[in-house]
């Protein structure tokens, strides 16, 4: 992969896609520096822009080490829109999940731990994630070791993948509050711990 965005950041490789949006491993070829970018799938709306800009602004006002950190927005001439973060370290919680279905206490905990400090301080900044699921962690192992945990995804749709995760209430239509990532965060701490979900068989 070497597309090259507003002539300065290539993309590497595709992370993940959340909704309507593509996260990459991404180089800003002028600094020498690797990010992540978040890049707007071709065709969007006005009002899809409109959402996407809104939502990066307010992700950009929260620091925290447990958040995949936004530093800027833009767009170019080929009318591609953009946010630029923090560069993405680890694997997706999903994958390590999916080659290790249960992971050790001590892990867990250490996951759990992070995920919630960086949850408590996105809702004191009225920023509630709203489709919080293991394919929306980052994790860094080294052996047993937690190195870092960051969250992403916030305000983006919730997928089929992300489903499961879910608050019933946030499922039945009713819009996302810091309870239903409280309930999201314990689905993933369930599944980390057991290799299933909550509620698997009903």
């Amino acid at each position: 992969m070497s597309t090259l965005i507003a002539n300065k950041y290539r993309l590497l490789r595709l992370i993940t896609r959340i909704g309507r949006s593509e996260l990459y491993q991404a180089e800003n070829v002028i600094l020498g520096k690797e990010i992540s970018l978040l890049l707007l799938s071709a065709g969007f709306s006005a009002a899809e822009e409109s959402e996407f800009l809104e939502q990066t602004r307010r992700i950009a006002k929260v620091n925290h080490p447990g958040i995949l950190n936004l530093s800027d927005i833009g767009g170019d001439t080929k009318g591609n829109r953009f946010a630029i973060l923090e560069a993405a370290t680890g694997r997706l919680l999903a994958e390590i999940l999916e080659e290790r279905p249960e992971v050790t206490a001590d892990i867990a905990i250490s996951i759990a731990r992070r995920a919630a400090q960086a949850l408590k301080t996105a809702s004191e900044h009225s920023l509630i994630h709203g489709s919080l699921s293991t394919f929306k962690i980052l994790v860094s192992l080294d052996d047993e070791n937690v190195d870092a945990v960051k969250i992403f995804g916030f305000g983006s749709p919730v997928s089929q993948e992300d489903q499961l995760f879910q608050a019933p209430e946030r499922m039945a239509g009713s819009p996302p509050d810091s309870r239903s990532d409280m309930f999201s965060l314990a689905a993933i701490i369930y599944r980390m711990l057991t290799g299933q979900m909550p509620f698997a068989d009903t």
